[in-house]
């Protein structure tokens, strides 16, 4: 009787469990990006996504992707955005 109680007691939560796999997933895109440096070009954006740069534009400006501030005519990208992304997306298509 000990025992089952014991069992139940650390049994994870569903809230955990998602957290858990989150994180997961997240260990495993960055593993997958590494190649990459921590702030992107639109170009790079587009090597990820798989999307042309007219679509990560558009995603840029209606917020689905944040940007760094614009130096000049250059926009850049935190790759740790690009991640909680795709993560947020994953099951989109």
């Amino acid at each position: 009787m000990y025992c089952e109680s014991k069992a139940i007691q650390f049994s994870f939560s569903p809230e955990r469990r998602i957290v858990m796999a989150s994180n997961a997933e997240k260990k495993e895109i960055t593993s997958n990006l590494r190649k990459y440096p921590p702030v992107l070009t639109v170009k790079e954006v587009c090597e990820i996504l798989k999307f042309r740069p007219t679509k990560i534009y558009g995603m840029i400006s209606n917020g689905e992707i944040k940007r760094i501030e614009k130096s000049g005519r250059h926009i850049r990208v935190l790759k740790a955005d690009v991640i909680d992304f795709l993560i947020a997306h994953k099951n989109d298509g």
